[in-house]
């Protein structure tokens, strides 16, 4: 049993991690956004709404990256609880389940990331338009 506890040990830290990411880059988000919107706030432009809007969607798919990773190892972490003691293999390979969880498209657009990057998308077009 120490075999099991100790590879559902390693999956979990990897969990964990993940989620730690994705809240990172929230937080990554929202202070390039603040201080992007403080330097232009009074002279903002097409081109300054476009400078902001890369990291905006790089941090979107990279939260997205994050959130799929976690369900992949949430998945293994199933997987390895499931097995008999003598099956652990310590394997962290969580690859294999990209089948059995939703596209990276429906990630994207899943409720824990879209709302959030809609509102900061949303902020741009009103700060532009006011401008």
């Amino acid at each position: 049993m120490d075999e099991k506890i100790a590879h559902l040990t390693f999956v979990q830290g990897v969990i964990n991690r993940m989620a730690a990411n994705s809240f990172l880059v929230k937080g990554w988000t929202i202070a390039l956004v603040a201080a992007l919107l403080a330097i232009a706030a009074d002279k903002m432009t097409l081109s300054y709404v476009a400078i902001i809007l890369v990291p905006v969607l790089l941090f979107w798919w990279l939260d997205a990256f994050y959130l799929q990773q976690e369900t992949l190892y949430r998945k293994l972490y199933e997987v390895v609880a499931l097995k008999e003691n003598k099956d652990i293999d310590f394997s962290m390979r969580a690859e294999g389940f990209k089948s059995q969880i939703e596209p990276f498209k429906d990630i994207v657009l899943s409720k824990s990331v879209l709302p959030f990057y809609v509102v900061i998308l949303g902020l741009l077009i009103v700060m532009y338009i006011r401008a």
